[in-house]
């Protein structure tokens, strides 16, 4: 409790599987798309590189993933 207001939270019942309703996969489908789609890796170390570039991309340009967040706002 804050000051004596109660937290209050409101539960919405989502189908079991709904990707739609979660913010990640979308950001995910990026990631996959910019980091590792069609490509082929030596070794593990070549696609975590590829992936922190890619977040790293994601963290200097965020504008790049607004049109995937759109829908959440």
């Amino acid at each position: 409790m804050v000051c004596g207001q109660r937290l209050r939270l409101e539960l919405h019942c989502l189908p079991a599987y709904s990707p739609e309703f979660n913010a990640a996969e979308p950001l995910w489908h990026h990631t996959r798309v910019q980091a590792t789609h069609n490509r082929s890796f030596k070794n593990t170390g070549e696609i975590l590189d590829s992936l922190e570039r890619t977040f790293h991309s994601i963290q200097k340009q965020p504008k790049q993933i607004l049109g995937y967040l759109r829908p959440f706002q």
